[in-house]
Parts: structure tokens; C-alpha cells; sequence
């Protein structure tokens, strides 16, 4: 549909009734920049393109006057801190507003601007590419047209107020790191300015060409902008208590066990390589940007339609290659899960503190993840950097970045399809999901897709960021965090099939499944309340059961595979309770320990969970509440701290083993009952 409006754009009698319809089209299509599937938002693209060529003069000034509204921003965060200047700044501001009226205030020129300035930092790395060229394209007649030397004044004053922001924001970070954060542990090194962006990485990515810098400018300061966001827990933003009954709490029940973490800098990080998409081919920076872009969807449509379409594919032949490494790997898994199902019994009565393995990581892993069939562990660290190790064999197999914008971090990495050729679903705490295929080759690794599955995600004062579900037998991921909504996402669409309210002021902290039919899930929440969801129900009605008995932070809730499907949740207060979906009331209480409950990992076929403390102690118990062992991970020699807490646990999902790590040391345990 989109590739045709396309083609309707460029009449050459460009009357007022057609100007009227080709706006009225371009709002209608606006909504498409939201969508899962990458090719609807490459064919958007190439509507907005053809749709700015046409506009051009119009959206000239959009891009003038977004310029204007970022300086006027920084300007206006840089007197924040003085109530002096913020009401002289707030006088003046309002006297230019009433001389100089904008043009492209609700307009559908400067609506479409502020989209396209949007999908130029989209996670796709081809359709930021796109985006950035007509972007390039705008700013680049811009320093070409009459209003040249404003906005080129303009950038200047942009550049300068940024550095000073910047500056400001260094020294006030600095100061509140030395009044929290204990005195042998530096501060964090993501709240800062890094010296090899310079002053023209003003957005969430390098860009090489001026226009492309003047493009950050203009798009101002994102949900991952350094200047904007910081991870220090005591800025006067987030010490405020939530206006809610349970607001009387103490401030820290309803915070996240680490948001007083401060991880200390790695000497020598690594920055490696970021994937692409297949067949993504990048543009010369040094060349003229030129629109309308062209579309290949017609060409990619003659070549798919002229293959047969009603033979079978080749997986299904029997005697193809596909075929018989399909039909090897469905054995393989069947034998390891007879293998593993027998030590069940074993798992809930053992000690769990046999050390198997060691990982030398060389960033703080922070998300841990096993394959079910395969020897791989995905591990996360406190940046956007994913490792893909062989804990068989102990070695790194691939190190790849996830390509997020400063100040975000990986929340959540899991394996799908995993009984045939798996990908790797990430999700980070700018509300973006991606999927990676050949994610253990260094050469082979691909995006298959990446797109914004909360564009509603907001910094929160909780820090709970993006959680995430995923529904294997349904194929839907189940997605929330720092906002009221709970979104399903089909992955064979690619579209949102579901907004579920999530019926609560508090940030969802947790979310598991029922992975047999897959219609009942359950979310934790920041205020110690649990929900159960039904999906068959109406979005407004599908909140069924809500449990009130924990009166902390929900550091996990997870509902097992297999085994007795058992429903366990646990709060940061160190209470582990067992649910019935049909009972009001917990089947049981386990007191695990009184000191903070740092994560809680359960077997999805044992009886067992394991959580970690901020002792640096890793305990197991059995789900009936008897205690099992403690271990704890090691530690180098000059890293040696016994106070350093847990930053993640895993279970293999078959085997009875489990990872675990601690803050500030870079080491993966591998231990096993």
C-alpha cells in the first residue's frame, strides 16, 4: 500500500486540493513509523523522501526552527540549577516566543520533521541510514539557503551551550558519587563524557558528516543522551517518594537492589564490533546526500514471485541438507533431555558448590542466559557489550556490540527457537528489542530485526527499564518496564496485537508465562504487588488475581517449564513465596535470608531456585524451603572483596548447572550439584 501512495506523490500541478490530500496522506501514514516490520518502515521511508522533495521549502523551515527549540532547551537545562537566572531565562524566553511565532507548530511539516529526525536514530541499522539522509539532505539546503548564517550561529551556540552542560553535569556527578558510593569503589564511567565523541556526538551515535551532526543537533537529547540521563541514584529527580498508599514505605522498598551500584570502570574496555543486517550496504559519508530514495520492494517482490511458490521448502525434503541437520538436532535434543530429566531428584537434595567452570569475561557481566541444547551462554555486561561463550570447552566464541545509545543497558537476553537454529532476542532499557541469527560467528552474525517495542519507555526514578517474556509455543514476546502497558508483540506479523493496562503506578520490575498454552502470565511490580494477566480476556478486564503480600521490590517472578510448573517470586527483602493461581493466598514462605535479595534464578524442570545476596553469597534451597548449600563465586586476588554483592544468576535449563557473577569482578562461576 505504501509502495503505491508512494507513486501518486509528484503531480506536476501542485494545487491547493492536492497539497491538502498528499498532507491528509502523509498523517495517515504516520503512525507506520511504529511498526515491527522493517520493510514497512523502509517504504516509509521512501514515502517521507518523495514527500520532503515535494515540500522541500516548507520543510526547510522545520529543520530552522527545531534548531531554534534545541538551543532554547539547552538554555533552559543550564539554568535550571539557578532560580535567578531560570525565571530571567523564563522572561525572555516568552518575550521571543511572542516576536518570533514558529511556523511549523502544529503543522504536518514540522510533525513529519520530528518523526523522520526520530527514525534517524532507529536501531535498523539500514533504516537510520535512509532516515539519515534525507535528514543530511535538509540540513545540507539549509547552509546553502539564505537562512545560512543563522543556522550555522545557531550550531555554534549549540556546541557551546552543550560542552557547558556537559561540564556542569561532570562536576555535579562527581560530587554525588563521593557522597555515595563506598570509598574504595570509583565512580561510574558511563555517566560520562566520552573524549573520542567530541563535541558533534550530541545524539545516540557517531556520525561521520557535518550534516549528519547538525542532524543530532537538531534531534536533541534522546532517552539515552548522556546529558540527560544519569545513573546516579541520588539526584534530587529521583529521591522523591511515590504518591501511592504504599508511599509511607521506606524509599528504598520499592527501589531496585542495585540502584546504588556503582561499577567500577574497566581498564582497557573493549569496543566490539557492531552487527548489520544482510546485504546492508553503507554510504559514503563523504558524499552529496540526494532524495527521493528509491525502493526495492518491487524488484524484491519480481524475484520472489517468480520462484514457485506451492513446491515445499527445502527443510522439508526429505535427503536435503536441511533436512538431515534438522532431523540430527531434534535427536540430539531428545537425548539430552533424557540425560538430564533422571538428575531432577538429585538437584533438590544436593549441595550445589561444585565448581565446574571459570569465564574470564573482561567486562562486568550484568545478564546471563543458557541455550537449552547447545554449549552456549549469552553474558551481558554493564555497557552494550554481549559475549557468546562454549562452557564446555571454555572459550569466547563471539563478542559483538548491541548498538545502544549512551547511558542504556542491556536488560534482559534470551534464546528463541532454540530447538532448531536458534536466535538472540535482546532487549535494552531504551525500549528496543533486536534478533540476532548466527549470533556465535564473528563473521556470520546478522540483525534480523530491530525495532521499538516500548517507544513510550521514559527514565525512571526506579530503573526498571525493559522486561521481557518469550512466548515460544505462541511466538509472541511479552514486553514492559517504566510504563503502564503491557505490549504483545506476534513475531510472524511483526505487529503489537495487544496494550494490556497493567493496573498499577508501579513500574513492572518482572514478567513470566505459562509456556504451555501460553495464555496466563504473571508481572511483579516495584511496590511488592503481583498480578496475574489472561490474554483471552479484554485488555480492560484481563487483570484476574493480584497478590499484596510481599511489601518490597519484586526482584523476580518465574513459573517453571516443566517439573511441577511451580510459581515462585521473590522480593528484595529476602521473602520467597510459592503461588497457586487458584489460591488468594501464598502456598508458602520461605525466608530465605535478611539480607537483600540481589537476584532469584529457579530450574525450570528441578525443584530447586537459587538466589543471590549483596554478601556475595549465592544460596540454594529446595521449593519446599530446605536449605541446600552457599557458594560463593571467586573473586581475584585484587579484587577480593566478600562484601561485593551478586549481579546475576542463571540455571541451565536442562542441566543441573548454574552461573553466577559479582559486581565488579569480571568472572563467570559455573558450579553444579
Amino acid at each position: 500500500m505504501l509502495h503505491a501512495v508512494t507513486t501518486f506523490i509528484g503531480i506536476p500541478d501542485l494545487t491547493d486540493q492536492v497539497a491538502q490530500i498528499e498532507e491528509s496522506l502523509a498523517l495517515a501514514v504516520l503512525p507506520m513509523a511504529a511498526d515491527g516490520s522493517v520493510l514497512v518502515r523502509k517504504e516509509l521511508l521512501v514515502f517521507f523522501s518523495a514527500f520532503v522533495k515535494r515540500h522541500q521549502n516548507k520543510f526547510l523551515v522545520a529543520a530552522y526552527e527545531e534548531l531554534q527549540n534545541e538551543k532554547r532547551s539547552l538554555q533552559r537545562r543550564l539554568h535550571d540549577s539557578s532560580p535567578a537566572t531560570q525565571a530571567e531565562f523564563q522572561k525572555t524566553s516568552s518575550e521571543f516566543d511572542a516576536k518570533t511565532p514558529q511556523l511549523s507548530r502544529n503543522t504536518t511539516f514540522g510533525t513529519l520533521w520530528k518523526q523522520i529526525l526520530i527514525i534517524s536514530v532507529d536501531p535498523h541499522p539500514e533504516i537510520a541510514q535512509g532516515a539519515g539522509v534525507i535528514v543530511d539532505y535538509i540540513h545540507l539546503i539549509l547552509l546553502e539557503s539564505p537562512m545560512a548564517a543563522l543556522a550555522d550561529k545557531n550550531r555554534i551556540e549549540i556546541l557551546d551551550l552543550t560542552y557547558r552542560l556537559s561540564q556542569k553535569l561532570q562536576i555535579a556527578e562527581r560530587s554525588e558519587a563521593k557522597k555515595t558510593a563506598p570509598p574504595s569503589t570509583p565512580p561510574s564511567a558511563n555517566t560520562t563524557l566520552s573524549k573520542q565523541e567530541g563535541y558533534l556526538s550530541l545524539g545516540f551515535k557517531r556520525t561521520a558528516s557535518y550534516a549528519a551532526s547538525l542532524r543530532n543537533l537538531a534531534f536533541g537529547s534522546g532517552a539515552g543522551d548522556p546529558l540527560i540521563e544519569s545513573d546516579n541514584p541520588s539526584s534530587p529527580t529521583k529521591s522523591r517518594m511515590p504518591m501511592t498508599p504504599r508511599g509511607r514505605a521506606p524509599p528504598e522498598w520499592t527501589r531496585p537492589p542495585e540502584v546504588n551500584d556503582h561499577v567500577a570502570p574497566a581498564t582497557a574496555y573493549h569496543l566490539a564490533p557492531t552487527p548489520t543486517s544482510r546485504g546492508f550496504q553503507p554510504i559514503d559519508s563523504e558524499g552529496v546526500p540526494a532524495i527521493p530514495l528509491k525502493s526495492r520492494f518491487l524488484d524484491w517482490s519480481t524475484e520472489y514471485f517468480r520462484e514457485p511458490q506451492m513446491k515445499p521448502n527445502e527443510p522439508d525434503e526429505p535427503g536435503s541438507s536441511d533436512y538431515n541437520e534438522r532431523l540430527w538436532r531434534r535427536g540430539r535434543n531428545e537425548k539430552i533431555i533424557a540425560e538430564t530429566q533422571p538428575l531432577k531428584g538429585k538437584a533438590g537434595t544436593s549441595r550445589w558448590d561444585n565448581s565446574v567452570a571459570l569465564l574470564s569475561n573482561g567486562s562486568q557481566p550484568l545478564r546471563m542466559c543458557f541455550h537449552q541444547f547447545e554449549d552456549h551462554i549469552a553474558v551481558a555486561d554493564d555497557r552494550d557489550t554481549i559475549a557468546i561463550w562454549d562452557w564446555q570447552s571454555h572459550k569466547r566464541l563471539n563478542q559483538f556490540s548491541n548498538g545502544n545509545p549512551v547511558g542504556s543497558k542491556i536488560n534482559e537476553v534470551r534464546y528463541i527457537n532454540e530447538d532448531d537454529q536458534a536466535l538472540l532476542l535482546t532487549g535494552s532499557s531504551d525500549g528496543v528489542l533486536k534478533l540476532f541469527r548466527n549470533y556465535e560467528s564473528a563473521r556470520g552474525i546478522e540483525v534480523v530485526t530491530a525495532f521499538r517495542a516500548l517507544p513510550d519507555l521514559i527514565p525512571s526514578n526506579r530503573n526498571a527499564g525493559l522486561v521481557l517474556d518469550w512466548q515460544q509455543g505462541q511466538g509472541k514476546a511479552l514486553v514492559a518496564g517504566d510504563v503502564k502497558v503491557i505490549r504483545v508483540w506476534n513475531a510472524a506479523t511483526e505487529v503489537c496485537t495487544n496494550d494490556i493496562p497493567a493496573r498499577s503506578g508501579s513500574c513492572i520490575t518482572s514478567l513470566t508465562s505459562d509456556q504451555v498454552a501460553g495464555n496466563i502470565f504473571v508481572a511483579g511490580f516495584g511496590d511488592g504487588a503481583v498480578r496475574v494477566f489472561d490474554q483471552r480476556l479484554k485488555p480492560t478486564t484481563s487483570m484476574v488475581k493480584v497478590w499484596r503480600e510481599h511489601k518490597q521490590w519484586i526482584t523476580n517472578v518465574h513459573m517453571q517449564r516443566g517439573g511441577f510448573r511451580e510459581l515462585i517470586s521473590g522480593s528484595r527483602n529476602g521473602e520467597i513465596r510459592l503461588w497457586d493461581l487458584r489460591m488468594n493466598d501464598a502456598l508458602s514462605t520461605i525466608y530465605a535470608t535478611k539480607d537483600t535479595l540481589r537476584t532469584l534464578s529457579v530450574h525450570e524442570h528441578a525443584p530447586v531456585f537459587s538466589m543471590g545476596t549483596n554478601r556475595h553469597e549465592v544460596k540454594t534451597f529446595n521449593v519446599d524451603g530446605t536449605y541446600l548449600s552457599t557458594f560463593e563465586p571467586y573473586s581475584s586476588f585484587l579484587h577480593h572483596n566478600r562484601a561485593s554483592p551478586i549481579a546475576t544468576t542463571a540455571f541451565h535449563p536442562h542441566r543441573t548447572m548454574l552461573a553466577c557473577a559479582a559486581l565488579n569482578d569480571n568472572h563467570i562461576n559455573l558450579v553444579s550439584c
